[in-house]
Protein backbone atom coordinates (compact mmCIF):
# COMPACT_ATOMS: atom_id res chain seq x y z
CA UNK A 1 0.00 0.00 0.00
CA UNK A 2 1.55 3.17 -0.60
CA UNK A 3 2.31 5.65 2.02
CA UNK A 4 -0.16 8.34 1.40
CA UNK A 5 -3.30 5.96 0.84
CA UNK A 6 -1.85 4.63 4.78
CA UNK A 7 -1.37 8.19 6.04
CA UNK A 8 -5.13 8.82 4.74
CA UNK A 9 -6.32 5.87 6.62
CA UNK A 10 -4.77 7.28 9.83
CA UNK A 11 -5.77 10.51 9.00
CA UNK A 12 -9.60 9.04 8.93
CA UNK A 13 -9.22 6.78 12.31
CA UNK A 14 -7.62 9.85 14.64
CA UNK A 15 -10.75 11.63 12.71
CA UNK A 16 -13.28 8.82 13.86
CA UNK A 17 -12.47 8.14 17.35
CA UNK A 18 -12.83 11.72 17.70
CA UNK A 19 -16.02 11.61 16.51
CA UNK A 20 -16.33 9.22 19.06
CA UNK A 21 -15.75 10.84 21.70
CA UNK A 22 -18.08 13.61 20.64
CA UNK A 23 -20.88 11.36 20.44
CA UNK A 24 -20.53 9.07 23.79
CA UNK A 25 -19.91 12.67 26.11
CA UNK A 26 -23.09 13.64 25.45
CA UNK A 27 -24.58 10.11 26.18
CA UNK A 28 -22.94 9.82 29.65
CA UNK A 29 -24.18 13.58 30.49
CA UNK A 30 -27.37 12.91 29.57
CA UNK A 31 -26.90 9.47 31.75
CA UNK A 32 -25.38 11.62 34.63
CA UNK A 33 -28.27 14.33 34.92
CA UNK A 34 -26.00 16.58 33.32
CA UNK A 35 -28.39 19.14 32.31
CA UNK A 36 -29.85 20.39 35.34
CA UNK A 37 -28.89 24.24 34.48
CA UNK A 38 -27.67 26.48 31.41
CA UNK A 39 -23.63 25.86 32.03
CA UNK A 40 -24.29 22.30 32.18
CA UNK A 41 -25.45 22.24 28.56
CA UNK A 42 -22.69 23.70 27.57
CA UNK A 43 -20.48 20.36 26.60
CA UNK A 44 -23.36 19.13 24.57
CA UNK A 45 -22.76 22.59 22.23
CA UNK A 46 -18.96 21.70 22.16
CA UNK A 47 -20.01 18.13 20.77
CA UNK A 48 -22.16 19.22 18.75
CA UNK A 49 -20.31 21.60 17.31
CA UNK A 50 -17.27 19.25 17.29
CA UNK A 51 -19.75 16.75 14.91
CA UNK A 52 -21.20 19.13 12.60
CA UNK A 53 -16.63 20.40 11.97
CA UNK A 54 -15.59 17.16 12.02
CA UNK A 55 -18.74 15.85 9.41
CA UNK A 56 -17.61 19.12 7.48
CA UNK A 57 -14.15 18.28 6.63
CA UNK A 58 -14.74 14.74 5.91
CA UNK A 59 -17.24 15.38 3.69
CA UNK A 60 -15.90 18.64 2.00
CA UNK A 61 -12.71 18.66 2.66
CA UNK A 62 -11.32 21.97 1.56
CA UNK A 63 -8.89 24.93 3.09
CA UNK A 64 -11.91 26.40 4.77
CA UNK A 65 -13.17 23.78 6.61
CA UNK A 66 -10.13 22.36 7.57
CA UNK A 67 -9.36 26.38 9.56
CA UNK A 68 -12.82 25.53 10.27
CA UNK A 69 -12.16 22.59 11.91
CA UNK A 70 -9.18 23.64 13.21
CA UNK A 71 -10.98 27.21 15.23
CA UNK A 72 -13.49 24.67 16.64
CA UNK A 73 -11.58 22.43 18.09
CA UNK A 74 -9.51 25.14 19.91
CA UNK A 75 -12.86 26.04 21.10
CA UNK A 76 -14.22 22.98 22.20
CA UNK A 77 -10.50 22.19 23.77
CA UNK A 78 -10.43 25.35 25.50
CA UNK A 79 -14.25 24.80 26.85
CA UNK A 80 -13.04 20.91 27.95
CA UNK A 81 -10.34 22.96 30.28
CA UNK A 82 -12.79 25.81 31.68
CA UNK A 83 -15.39 22.56 32.44
CA UNK A 84 -12.18 20.77 34.53
CA UNK A 85 -11.46 24.61 36.08
CA UNK A 86 -15.17 24.63 36.96
CA UNK A 87 -15.59 21.45 38.61
CA UNK A 88 -12.09 21.89 40.58
CA UNK A 89 -13.88 25.46 41.61
CA UNK A 90 -16.89 23.82 42.50
CA UNK A 91 -15.18 21.32 44.86
CA UNK A 92 -13.14 23.37 46.22
CA UNK A 93 -16.17 25.69 47.57
CA UNK A 94 -18.25 22.18 48.50
CA UNK A 95 -14.98 21.55 50.41
CA UNK A 96 -15.26 24.76 52.17
CA UNK A 97 -18.79 25.27 52.60
CA UNK A 98 -18.77 21.60 54.70
CA UNK A 99 -16.13 22.50 56.52
CA UNK A 100 -16.10 26.45 56.86
CA UNK A 101 -12.54 26.95 59.52
CA UNK A 102 -10.52 24.87 56.71
CA UNK A 103 -7.59 26.99 55.29
CA UNK A 104 -7.68 26.12 51.17
CA UNK A 105 -4.44 23.61 51.63
CA UNK A 106 -6.56 21.72 54.28
CA UNK A 107 -9.32 21.14 51.05
CA UNK A 108 -7.03 21.46 47.94
CA UNK A 109 -6.78 17.18 47.99
CA UNK A 110 -10.67 16.59 48.73
CA UNK A 111 -11.37 19.60 46.36
CA UNK A 112 -9.09 17.27 43.61
CA UNK A 113 -11.56 14.20 44.54
CA UNK A 114 -14.82 16.01 44.72
CA UNK A 115 -18.04 15.04 43.49
CA UNK A 116 -17.41 16.66 40.19
CA UNK A 117 -14.94 14.78 38.23
CA UNK A 118 -11.98 16.94 37.64
CA UNK A 119 -10.91 15.09 34.07
CA UNK A 120 -14.72 14.08 33.01
CA UNK A 121 -14.25 17.42 31.01
CA UNK A 122 -10.91 16.81 29.48
CA UNK A 123 -12.40 14.06 27.06
CA UNK A 124 -13.26 17.38 25.03
CA UNK A 125 -9.60 18.46 24.97
CA UNK A 126 -8.95 15.03 24.00
CA UNK A 127 -11.14 14.86 21.19
CA UNK A 128 -10.01 18.32 19.89
CA UNK A 129 -6.42 17.26 20.09
CA UNK A 130 -7.44 14.24 17.80
CA UNK A 131 -9.03 16.13 15.45
CA UNK A 132 -6.55 18.96 15.19
CA UNK A 133 -4.17 15.91 14.53
CA UNK A 134 -5.95 14.59 11.47
CA UNK A 135 -5.50 18.95 9.90
CA UNK A 136 -1.63 18.33 10.36
CA UNK A 137 -0.38 18.22 6.96
CA UNK A 138 -3.20 17.94 5.94
CA UNK A 139 -3.24 17.74 1.90
CA UNK A 140 -5.27 20.29 1.24
CA UNK A 141 -2.35 22.51 2.47
CA UNK A 142 0.33 20.81 0.22
CA UNK A 143 0.70 22.08 -2.92
CA UNK A 144 0.62 20.00 -6.18
CA UNK A 145 3.31 19.38 -7.84
CA UNK A 146 3.57 18.77 -11.41
CA UNK A 147 5.09 15.80 -12.71
CA UNK A 148 5.78 14.75 -16.41
CA UNK A 149 5.54 11.26 -15.98
CA UNK A 150 1.93 11.08 -14.75
CA UNK A 151 0.28 14.01 -16.65
CA UNK A 152 -0.38 16.10 -13.45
Amino acid sequence: MESQKVLQNLRVSVLAIASLAFIVTPVELWLTGHYENALQWIPFILCGMGLVAIGTVYFHPARWSVWGLRLVMVVVGVGGVWGMVLHLLNNFDFELEIRPNATATDVILDALRGANPLLAPAILVFGAMLALLFTYAHPVFMPRLNHPSTGD
